[in-house]
Order: C-alpha cells, then sequence, then structure tokens
C-alpha cells in the first residue's frame, strides 16, 4: 500500500513526536510550540513511521506518539529520515526514499563537557511534573474537572427545578381537593 507522505520527526521541550501526515507546514502549525529536527518525503510514510515506532518503543510515552530520545536515538531518527552525517561516514541508502525538502540547520559544535556527551539528562526533579506532557495533561485534566462541575451544576438546577414544579403541583391538587371537599379541612 503507497502512503505518500511526510514523515517527521520533532522536538517539543524534552519529547521527540515521530508521525506522518500529507501535508507537513499544517501539522506544524497544529502541534505548535514545536521544532521540526528532521523530515523525509517517502512513498511509504504509514510503514516508516511504525518501524521508528517499533525502534524507539522502549522510550515511548505510553498511547501517544512522543518519545524520550536521547541525542544517539535521535541521530538514528534522522539517519533513518535521510539525514547526512557530517563527518562523511557513510550512510546506508534506502529504496524509495527522498531526500528532506528542507535543508537542516548546522549542527551545534560539541560540547567540550564529558558529562554532556550521548546522555540524556534527567528532569531536574521528577516530581515536579514540569515537563510539556504532564503540562498538558494536567491542563486537560483541570479542563475536564471544570466541564463535569458545571454538567452536575446544571443537572442538580434542573433536578431542583423539577423538585419545585412537582411540589407546586402537589399542592394544587391538594387546594383543588380542599375546595371540592370542603369538609375535609
Amino acid at each position: 500500500m503507497m502512503n505518500v507522505g511526510y514523515v517527521y520527526l520533532i522536538r517539543n521541550g524534552d519529547l521527540y513526536k515521530i508521525g506522518h501526515t500529507a501535508n507537513l507546514e499544517r501539522r506544524l502549525k497544529q502541534l505548535q510550540p514545536c521544532v521540526l529536527v528532521q523530515s523525509l518525503v517517502t512513498d511509504r510514510s504509514l510503514n516508516l513511521e511504525q518501524e521508528l515506532h517499533k525502534l524507539f518503543q522502549n522510550v515511548r510515552i505510553p498511547q501517544t506518539e512522543y518519545f524520550r530520545l536521547n541525542n544517539y536515538q535521535v541521530e538514528q531518527a534522522r539517519l533513518a529520515l535521510g539525514w547526512i552525517k557530517p563527518e562523511g561516514t557513510p550512510t546506508q541508502q534506502l529504496s524509495g526514499w527522498k531526500r528532506p525538502s528542507q535543508p537542516l540547520p548546522e549542527p551545534k559544535p560539541p560540547s567540550t563537557d564529558p558529562k554532556l556527551w550521548d546522555t540524556p539528562q534527567p528532569a531536574q526533579n521528577p516530581n515536579q511534573g514540569d515537563d510539556w506532557w504532564s503540562l498538558q495533561r494536567k491542563q486537560q485534566g483541570e479542563i475536564r474537572a471544570r466541564e463535569r462541575e458545571a454538567r452536575l451544576q446544571r443537572e442538580r438546577e434542573e433536578r431542583g427545578e423539577d423538585q419545585k414544579l412537582r411540589n407546586r403541583l402537589h399542592w394544587e391538587k391538594m387546594r383543588q381537593a380542599a375546595q371540592e371537599d370542603p369538609g375535609q379541612s
């Protein structure tokens, strides 16, 4: 099955998203704020996306297309998407793939600090939950909680109005009955 489209790698904070789309420009606008790391036009975009998801499944955020990739894994994803290493080391060319449609920014010079070489940095305080994904989940949870509370309030008001109406009808019946049979007061 031919799935012509873009496979892309974007970064948002410390998370990376691997996905495919027919319209890369529109998709990048939908995913703002993000930084395009690499993209590739291919006639097998869905297959390539699935292969990359399988390759990095051990660092995938569950139920999402987001991954916590270290520098080496980012390089592997970029190579799969047609990036050629500046050092000139040979890379395997895969059939059916095309080069990215836009040039990438120049790579940053390597750090002289050995602690930063290909080592993923842990969050400052993992319990803080300040990364982008946690913030999104928290905001969505707060929105759902507000919507749920508003719905419950409406239901309570409707039940209250219904009870008032039932009470009024009951007392009207009682008055009518008292008027029809004056001896029962």
